[in-house]
């Protein structure tokens, strides 16, 4: 017997800050953009994959112009809303100190890039763009909370402070 086919599911939801639009991230690592349409309808505007797992977390950018999407694949991403190319928030280079009190030999020493962004947040930044504020955590159990600052347009965001 034939099983029915594979439907996918929606791991995370962001509402545009004017209502008018859905982001909607799939646990294929897609990120589908919905928007309103007559009588209380929404229709799919466009449908990207760029992450290789689950899409756990969106937020919007206080003017709605770009979304940020993090992943299970240890990525975050910023996204033009209106469709296009993602570009990368770079993670930081961490260090034993940056993290707990660490024996002597392991101070300062870089750590393995093994940490995944968890949730994002956006809010109002400086009048050039946004803050994203996000959760990494580390597979050495500890995590930090970042800002990024996010010019308008999403391109070229970086980590200020952590």
């Amino acid at each position: 017997a034939r099983g029915k086919p594979r439907l996918p599911e929606v791991y995370s939801l962001a509402l545009s800050p004017d209502g008018t639009r859905i982001a909607v991230g799939i646990d294929d690592g897609s990120l589908v953009m919905m928007e309103a349409a007559a009588q209380g309808e929404w229709r799919q505007r466009w449908k990207e994959k760029r992450h290789a797992r689950d899409l756990k977390s969106l937020a919007f950018s206080p003017d709605g112009a770009v979304v940020a999407s993090a992943a299970d694949d240890a990525l975050c991403l910023l996204w033009p809303a209106e469709g296009g190319e993602p570009s990368e928030v770079a993670q930081p280079a961490f260090r034993w100190h940056n993290f707990v009190t660490p024996a002597p030999k392991r101070r300062g020493k870089p750590l393995p890039k093994t940490a995944a962004w968890r949730c994002v947040l956006m809010a109002e930044g400086s009048s050039s763009g946004a803050s994203l504020f996000g959760a990494l955590n580390h597979a050495a159990g500890v995590g930090h909370v970042l800002r990024a600052a996010v010019p308008r347009g999403g391109s070229g965001a970086r980590v200020e402070r952590w």
